[in-house]
């Protein structure tokens, strides 16, 4: 073996070494970040831009591997727990799916009806609302004197359940005054969803009042409960005026005082002669 040759198996020699060296750190490497992150798991992630309130198909999912202590808490693990679900909000690409984004379908009952309407956001509980809630909503209604109705306030549906809670919407109306309101969805029966209707287009106000889901109570007594008046055709008129106080009674007439012949009055007429002054007259 010739000095070129020996260099040439020395050079490959050292190559293989440092190329053991290299695999031995890289291995060290991996083996520390691995330590670091932890396991990895499998999450599901949109494979494009989702629309609110879109039913999830199986192309619209995809699968990613993160590191378990990087991984949300409420992210779905498995593409088929969200199949039949909808997105309660618009879902960009390569949005990892939480339980936050979708809901189920609502199940709207026979004699139910799914109704939305916009709340101004400072009064529909503050930004407290949920899925599931149950509220009862108040109105507040103008008077009007000619009418001779006055103003009320008044709980118009009791124990509305909310199905969804929507973005903020901001309104600029022509004094150029900007309200910010909220899109809520109720599931109500057919009598409550023909009030709000009515409610949401005459009443000058609409508050939401949370309740817990445990009370079962209901107030019943006429004054709190908002029934529009209906006219001959069967049409809803303007809300019921409150009832009048009663009129106070006559105070009983005076009874005659007994003819005593002292107070009886003069029946002689006003141009009738003075015959006492005429015999005065004579007899001077």
């Amino acid at each position: 073996m010739n000095p070129r040759q020996r260099r040439g198996v020395l050079l490959i020699s050292l190559a293989g070494v440092c190329a053991v060296l290299v695999l031995v750190a890289v291995s060290g490497y991996l083996r520390d970040v691995r330590a670091q992150l932890g396991p990895m798991l499998t999450i599901v992630a949109t494979s494009g831009d989702l629309a609110a309130f879109t039913p999830i198909q199986p192309e619209d999912l995809i699968t990613a591997q993160v590191p378990e202590r990087w991984a949300p808490p409420n992210t779905f693990r498995d593409p088929e727990e969200l199949i039949g679900l909808v997105t309660s909000a618009d879902v960009p690409e390569g949005t990892l799916m939480t339980t936050g984004l979708v809901r189920e379908r609502p199940s709207v009952a026979p004699g139910q009806r799914e109704i939305a309407i916009l709340v101004d956001a400072e009064t529909g509980v503050a930004g407290k609302l949920r899925t599931g809630d149950i509220v009862d909503i108040f109105a507040t209604f103008p008077g009007n004197d000619e009418a001779g109705v006055r103003p009320s306030s008044r709980i118009v549906v009791q124990r509305a359940r909310v199905l969804e809670v929507g973005a903020l919407v901001t309104d600029e109306d022509a004094s150029f005054n900007v309200t910010t309101k909220v899109p809520i969805t109720f599931l109500l029966s057919i009598p409550d969803t023909r009030t709000l209707t009515y409610v949401e287009s005459f009443a000058t106000s609409i508050r939401l009042a949370l309740r817990s889901p445990l009370d079962d109570s209901l107030l019943d007594d006429g004054q709190t409960i908002y029934q529009p008046g209906l006219d001959d055709l069967g049409r809803v008129g303007d809300p019921l005026p409150l009832p009048e106080p009663a009129p106070e009674p006559d105070p009983p007439a005076a009874e005659d005082s007994p003819d005593t012949g002292a107070d009886t009055p003069d029946d002689t007429p006003d141009d009738a002669p003075d015959t006492d002054a005429d015999e005065q007259e004579a007899d001077a």
